[in-house]
């Protein structure tokens, strides 16, 4: 779901943070609410620098929102390899 805001500061490519992320399958596959109506459930949160997602019968994810480089992942999104 999205997150209520009573400001937003505007970027070169939108609203800062605004679809900035991406969830895949374990296989590296992107996953769509199409797909996977459930997804509509998640919930989110941002909170200082973290970005957190629950959902019923799921754990809670925080992730950094400016994570450091690391190991990068092959994802595959619209049938394009990147």
């Amino acid at each position: 779901s999205g997150i209520s805001l009573d400001n937003a500061f505007m970027e070169q490519r939108g609203l800062a943070h605004d679809r900035r992320w991406m969830v895949v399958d374990d296989s590296g596959q992107f996953m769509t609410q199409r797909t996977c109506p459930s997804m509509a459930l998640i919930n989110t949160e941002l909170v200082g620098q973290t970005l957190t997602l629950n959902a019923p019968r799921m754990s809670e994810l925080s992730l950094p929102l400016f994570p450091t480089k690391g190991e990068s992942q092959e994802v595959e999104i619209w049938g394009d390899r990147c």
